[in-house]
């Protein structure tokens, strides 16, 4: 993926993911979604206690379908799918935060992503790679050349994203692994929400932007992608949209750094 002046990302973040997909979650009214919306932007009411708790709620992991789900992943043995997920650290206080005055930025038309052998978008809902071959791919590239040493897997990471890519509230968390060595921070999340892609590529755009981020939006492997970078601590980022067969999207996020 083509990330303007900081072209390695392109091979360095464009990870297909391991992680299986699993569960449904619960998806928000039309009112509760534009609340989420206003909220992101720093308008939030606490007088509302459906918002309220839709923001403070914990990632939710249905566990059995986790199991099911699993059977067609290539997860390794370590890994640990369906674990229960801590309470949520970051989104409540993501929500309120004034990042913006006004409504949720829309993303830009996508532009078809060239095909490479390292850079590609397949969904981790897929089960096509695993999360250690991924983070493996990045030790290459001038941006993660300190991350060489294997992802450590557990729910926990779900909680560690940076703030700008905490996990869409009332998602459920499928996989999770990270890594903390200097000058490597990486963090590799993959969960589903019913919420719809537009409203999930609106969400992370704004909140990658307005936080100092670069952004592209690209088409890879029929799925749409957002990558980009910021300089002051180069931060990384690379998530990948991938549509689920009976509504709602796959969502698997890849950031290093940034927090």
């Amino acid at each position: 993926m083509m990330l303007n002046r900081y072209s390695p990302l392109a091979t360095a973040v464009a990870l297909s993911l391991t992680l299986a997909a699993c569960g449904t979650g619960q998806t928000d009214t039309d009112a509760d979604a534009e609340s989420l919306d206003s909220a992101l932007l720093g308008e939030v009411d606490n007088s509302d206690p459906a918002l309220t708790t839709a923001l403070e709620d914990q990632i939710m992991v249905d566990q059995e379908l986790a199991g099911q789900s699993n059977a067609n992943a290539a997860l390794p043995g370590d890994a640990v799918s369906g674990s229960p997920v801590p309470e949520t650290l970051h989104t409540a206080a993501d929500a309120q935060e004034a990042i913006s005055a006004g409504r949720l930025l829309s993303a830009p038309a996508p532009t078809e992503g060239e095909e490479c052998a390292e850079c590609d978008g397949r969904s981790a809902g897929q089960g096509e790679t695993t999360l250690g071959a991924a983070a493996s791919r990045q030790s290459g590239e001038p941006q993660f050349e300190a991350c060489t040493a294997p992802v450590e897997y557990g729910m926990q990471w779900a909680n560690a994203l940076p703030r700008a890519f905490s996990v869409y509230p009332g998602s459920e968390v499928v996989e999770a692994a990270g890594h903390n060595a200097e000058g490597c921070r990486v963090r590799v999340v993959s969960f589903r929400t019913n919420a719809s892609m537009q409203r999930l590529l609106d969400w992370y755009y704004t909140r990658a932007v307005r936080t100092g981020y670069s952004s592209e939006h690209q088409l890879r492997h029929d799925n749409n992608v957002l990558g980009g970078y910021r300089t002051r601590d180069e931060g990384a980022y690379y998530i990948i949209f991938a549509p689920r067969a009976g509504g709602g999207t796959d969502v698997d996020i890849v950031a290093n750094n940034g927090i």
